[in-house]
């Protein structure tokens, strides 16, 4: 085990999917103190059902069982198939107590010591409805929530998976006022970004970033060492496009800027977005279960089209194998 490096800190960037985290990680890991994993990780909720199936994660023998499941989870495969391995030993020895905070926190550590950053962390969406466990391992966590129009993000949702406006559109509006309420009830350490405040005046946005986590801006985070989207219009891009956003404008019908206006249109507004029609309307459950079952379909057929057999799959199977198929967007 090495121990040049000591974490300072760790960051969380969540928000909606097809809302900027991944343009947000890539410019953050620009800094050499930050370090955020290149994968999103999902399988934080299922790590406790784990501790228990293998024992005492101070134990060695726990310990390798529960590493060779976790190792055959996608966060794993996918690091390292970008050569990105944590060493069992290295993780096994920072381990200090037998929570699953324990094994996290030493998880961090080791990707730390690896990459020799203060400051490390995460970047999965969807746990922008998990704050209150986030907050429980990592107590001292900085939460970043980016961000996007709604009227954009059901755009991009439909662009890259076939996902019906409806659905984006309550989703949207419940899973952040879910982390809201969250990060009030856990009294989290957060900021909220706008994705059009980001990609339109980027310096004054990380700027702002950099002040909340604690390190120093650098110019080189104003630009990527590869391309951070390989969905949607910005796809192999390796400067902010500071004109991507305002596409509703364009591709949505008037009836359908109405309904997502009608259903997040008063969130909408408490974000600084000028709808026409203030709503806060919700669909029907019924409605939603017929448009999640669409959803689905479309995310096999996208796996279909762009990996055979295998990506329909991976569409189809959740990422962290503790959810519903087809829950993960």
């Amino acid at each position: 085990m090495t121990d040049e490096t000591t974490r300072a800190g760790t960051v969380f960037i969540v928000g909606m999917p097809r809302s900027g985290t991944k343009l947000l990680r890539d410019l953050l890991n620009r800094h050499p103190e930050i370090s955020i994993f290149p994968n999103e990780t999902h399988f934080f909720p299922r790590l406790p059902a784990l501790i228990r199936k293998h024992g005492d994660p101070r134990r060695r023998e726990s310990f390798a069982k529960l590493y060779a499941d976790l190792a055959g989870m996608r966060f794993f495969t996918r690091i390292r198939a970008q050569g990105i391995e944590l060493d069992r030993d290295d993780w096994f020895a920072r381990i200090r107590g037998g929570d699953p905070r324990d094994v996290l926190d030493a998880m961090f550590a080791t990707y730390a010591a690896m990459t020799g950053s203060r400051i490390v962390g995460d970047k999965t969406p969807e746990y922008v409805t998990q704050v209150p466990l986030l907050s429980s391992y990592f107590p001292d966590a900085k939460f970043v929530h980016i961000v996007r129009d709604p009227r954009d993000y059901v755009v991009s949702m439909r662009k890259a998976w076939g996902k019906s406006l409806p659905r984006a559109a309550q989703r949207w509006k419940e899973w952040i006022r879910k982390f809201r309420r969250d990060v009030e009830a856990c009294g989290a350490d957060f900021v909220e970004l706008r994705y059009e405040d980001l990609v339109a005046a980027p310096r004054a946005a990380l700027e702002r970033l950099c002040a909340f986590i604690g390190v120093a801006f650098r110019d080189e985070m104003l630009s990527l060492d590869r391309p951070a989207e390989n969905l949607g219009d910005t796809r192999g891009e390796t400067s902010i496009v500071a004109t991507n956003f305002g596409k509703w404008r364009r591709e949505l019908r008037e009836d359908e800027v109405r309904r997502v206006e009608r259903i997040a249109g008063v969130l909408m507004t408490e974000l600084g977005y000028a709808p026409a029609n203030a709503g806060d309307e919700d669909v029907p459950r019924w409605a939603l279960e017929a448009y999640r079952f669409r959803d689905a379909l479309n995310l096999v057929r996208f796996g279909l089209r762009r990996d055979g057999v295998a990506g329909a799959l991976t569409e189809a199977l959740p990422a962290d194998r503790s959810s519903p198929p087809f829950a993960r967007r």
